[in-house]
């Protein structure tokens, strides 16, 4: 990766970190495609190909052939009265009237500066829109979830369990009405940043009676919202209960997916009251055990037979596989794709035992589904890019949320192509892919045989070197991977310059450009070979991974320093002076990704110091740190640490035995 590349990159996240509200798309999009970089993914459909190919090579557990398995979505309509839905409509009403009080404790700076007085105001008017916006959001989500959940939402665990006779573990949430009240027992204003002095602000945000009386407004209207959510049927909580023990007739392990772990508890008390005979498990990820107890009935090699409803929370939705299951049921409906994928994907494996799975999809009223969260939602990039460091907000709302909302079939169909297209990564792509491209897909320059041709051939090949006739001279180098790094491509434009391209992208750009079906083979021509290894020793530091590029650079200008003061003696300048000589490549024949792994090993510990040392927020580090300004006043290093890097640093390894194939095109005469 060229340094430059590296720097900018690092310039984008310092910027992102420092003055969050400026370029984000374009810093974003510098540092997606440094992220590219380290990334290598595959589709479920690529996979699934792969295994197509060489199907005996993908072998689970049980000694069963592996493939992902088909989804087959289903639709429940949910059971809410059309009272229930009256009711509703009023808590909709009611929420319309909130502050979002909870959210304007107080009104302090940004970390960032503002551009203008406009900007100040703007700050100020989203502030109060996405505190009104959030309120409702947490309302609705709630709602979705269960009557349960919302009273919990309003008065807190202990007295939702009280109202509704369950028991729970879950511990105590921060109910919003105690919120309210302790800002009216504090009986004093928010805090207000001077930043904002010369802002139109709202009269009862200054004043405090009036602030009292909109919090004591507040109250009363959550109040009011508890009352109409003890009128709900329930109905459309046993619906859920229902389905899912009609579903466990016909399938022996179901998972089961809801947000609010409240609601989980509320389920499992209900099916106690309903169907006592059905066994139920309840894990939120917050209880080890219990987590343990569905991993050892739903993983791939359980020999549990018992019909089992597993009742998770969206913890429960990462790095957990359940591959016995052969269902999976979506009790609330998240607005965020990837939640949703995330919990589909807990039995969508690739080891499952099930050619197909089925998916349960909440056919939610329209008073009850996310069309009707649409404007609040889009509040998102603001909240999350503005003043999302000052204000505690919903995680979900960091994500892409689902566009087409009309219908439950549509968010089925968007959820499909969202998998399909892999954009969980949103922008970060396969650093292999290209390479990929050059044996697969309708752009191939090589025969998908060929290469498993040398791929499977048992003779052990050293070095495959290639000369052809081309428009000019150029070469490809492929060095030898191992256990621990990664083989490395590099493509060598002959010029005055002799650039060096080393991104696989860009490399595999090159190769199209130069190899084609007319190009024809050249005998051995030993001055090119010579004079193309030349240039690749000559760069041999340039080409090192960036982090280690730095690290010699870093050393070197340490050195070059240090050897200039007057504060070391003789003995470590003359270290230091050898240690010098064996960055300059020409004259000493170092390993210097090993010699590089020294330094970091040294300076690693310096730089911790310095970022321990450093006191001033959002302020971002790397190794030039050391280097600037008076930084290097304050690094010393020992005689002893010196002469350690001297003594263990390897001699370079020819690096004629470390290519494991060259190309080299040379310009036709003709």
């Amino acid at each position: 990766m060229p340094i430059s590349f590296c720097l900018k990159s690092f310039k984008a996240y310092e910027e992102l970190v420092q003055k969050p509200h400026l370029q984000q798309e374009a810093n974003l999009e510098t540092l997606k495609k440094f992220i590219s970089k380290f990334t290598v993914r595959r589709t479920k459909r690529e996979i699934n190909k792969l295994i197509d190919k060489a199907p005996e090579n993908y072998i689970n557990k049980l000694g069963v052939k592996c493939r992902f398995p088909e989804q087959v979505p289903n639709y429940y309509d949910t059971k809410e009265t059309e009272q229930d839905k009256t009711i509703v409509q009023s808590i909709g009403e009611l929420s319309k009237e909130l502050k979002g009080i909870t959210y304007l404790t107080s009104l302090v700076a940004p970390s960032y500066e503002f551009i203008n007085i406009d900007k100040v105001q703007e700050y100020v008017d989203r502030r109060f829109t996405s505190a009104k916006g959030l309120s409702r959001y947490n309302i609705r989500k709630c709602l979705r979830s269960s009557d349960v959940a919302l009273y919990e939402h309003i008065y807190g665990t202990r007295k939702t369990k009280k109202q509704y006779q369950f028991k729970t573990s879950k511990n105590e949430n921060k109910a919003r009405i105690d919120s309210i009240e302790a800002l009216i027992h504090r009986n004093r204003l928010p805090t207000l940043s001077k930043v904002f002095k010369d802002c139109e602000i709202p009269d009862w945000y200054k004043d405090k009676s009036k602030f009292i009386a909109v919090c004591q407004k507040e109250v009363q209207i959550y109040k009011d919202i508890a009352e109409l959510t003890l009128k709900l049927s329930g109905e459309r909580e046993l619906g859920k209960i229902n389905l899912l023990a009609n579903i466990s007739k016909k399938h022996s392990k179901i998972v089961a997916f809801d947000s609010t772990v409240i609601t989980l508890n509320y389920f499992e008390h209900l099916f106690r009251m309903n169907h006592p005979d059905q066994d139920i498990l309840v894990a939120t990820g917050s209880n080890k055990r219990d987590s343990e107890k569905v991993l050892s009935k739903f993983e791939l090699t359980s020999e549990d037979n018992l019909n089992t409803i597993a009742l998770c929370s969206d913890k429960m939705a990462e790095g957990v596989d359940l591959q016995k299951a052969s269902v999976t049921v979506l009790l609330d409906m998240p607005s965020v794709l990837r939640v949703v994928e995330q919990r589909l994907g807990r039995i969508d494996r690739m080891d499952s035992i099930h050619k197909k799975i089925l998916t349960y999809w909440p056919n939610d009223s329209d008073i009850y589904s996310l069309k009707g969260d649409q404007r609040l939602v889009e509040i998102n990039d603001f909240v999350e890019n503005t003043i999302g460091s000052n204000i505690k907000m919903p995680e979900e709302l960091s994500y892409r949320h689902f566009q087409r909302t009309d219908s439950i079939q549509e968010m089925v169909q968007e959820l499909k192509e969202y998998s399909e297209k892999d954009e969980t990564w949103e922008g970060i792509h396969d650093s292999f892919q290209p390479i990929i491209n050059l044996k697969e897909g309708d752009n191939a320059i090589i025969k998908e045989s060929e290469y498993n041709q040398i791929k499977n051939t048992k003779a052990t090949i050293k070095t495959r070197v290639s000369f052809l006739n081309s428009k000019s001279d150029w070469c490809f180098f492929a060095l030898r991977g191992s256990e621990t790094k990664s083989s490395r491509w590099y493509f060598i434009e002959s010029n005055a310059n002799n650039k060096i391209f080393t991104e696989y992208p860009e490399v595999c750009e090159k190769l199209r450009e130069y190899i084609n079906g007319t190009s024809e083979k050249k005998k051995w021509d030993d001055k090119h070979l010579k004079k193309y290894i030349n240039i690749l020793k000559d760069k041999e530091i340039q080409l090192l991974p960036p982090k280690k590029n730095r690290a010699l650079i870093v050393a070197k200008n340490l050195l070059e320093k240090k050897i200039r003061g007057r504060k070391d003696d003789e003995l470590k300048k003359r270290v230091m002076r050898k240690l010098l000589n064996l960055l300059n490549p020409k004259k000493e024949s170092v390993d210097f990704e090993s010699l590089a792994d020294l330094w970091i090993n040294v300076l690693q510990p310096r730089l911790t110091e310095r970022r321990e040392r450093n006191k001033i927020k959002r302020k971002v580090f790397n190794f030039e740190s050391l280097i600037k300004g008076t930084a290097p006043n304050f690094i010393d290093f020992t005689t002893e640490e010196l002469s350690e890097i001297l003594e263990k640093c390897p001699v370079s390894e020819n690096i004629n035995t470390k290519i494991a194939s060259c190309i080299i095109g040379i310009k036709s005469q003709f």
